[in-house]
C-alpha cells in the first residue's frame, strides 16, 4: 500500500512542479493550498519533499489552477516539466514538447515518430499554450 501512496504523492508533486513551471510562485501556491495555515510556504515545501500529503480540497484547488480534473491529477495526465538548456521541456505520456528561449516549439509523438515545429506566440501565457498543445494531441489522436 505504501507504494501506491508514494505513486499518488508523486503525481501531486509533479503537478505542483508543473504549476511552478507555468509561472505560479511557491508563495502563491502555498497561500492557495494552505489558506488557514500560519506558515503556508513551509507547509507547501513539505508537500514538495513528500513529508506531507495533499487533502481533497487542496487537490481540487490545484486541479483548478492547472485547468485539469482531479482525476487527471490522480492518473498522472498532467504535463511533466523540466527546465533544460535551452528552454522548457514538457512530457505527457508519449508526447514531448520542447519550448526554446526564442519561443520555437518542437512537438513529438514518440511512439509514431510524429514531429512538427511551430512558434509560441509572444502574447500567450504558458497555461493557454498548454491548452493549445492538448488540442494538438487530440487532433493527432
Amino acid at each position: 500500500m505504501g507504494t501506491a501512496l508514494q505513486k499518488l504523492g508523486g503525481y501531486f508533486v509533479n503537478a505542483l512542479k508543473q504549476a511552478i513551471a507555468m509561472g505560479y510562485t511557491e508563495k502563491f501556491l502555498a497561500n492557495e493550498l494552505f489558506p488557514q495555515n500560519k506558515y503556508p510556504v513551509a507547509a507547501f515545501r513539505r508537500l514538495l519533499t513528500g513529508e506531507s500529503e495533499m487533502n481533497v480540497n487542496q487537490a481540487q484547488r490545484l486541479a483548478g489552477l492547472l485547468g485539469v480534473s482531479v482525476d487527471d491529477l490522480l492518473n498522472g495526465k498532467v504535463w511533466k516539466a523540466e527546465f533544460k538548456k535551452p528552454g522548457l521541456t514538457l512530457v505527457k505520456g508519449a508526447y514531448r514538447v520542447e519550448i526554446r528561449e526564442n519561443n520555437s516549439v518542437k512537438f513529438y509523438h514518440l511512439e509514431s515518430n510524429y514531429y512538427t515545429e511551430t512558434v509560441m506566440p509572444q502574447d500567450i501565457t504558458l497555461v493557454d499554450f498548454i491548452k493549445v498543445i492538448d488540442q494538438m494531441i487530440e487532433n493527432h489522436e
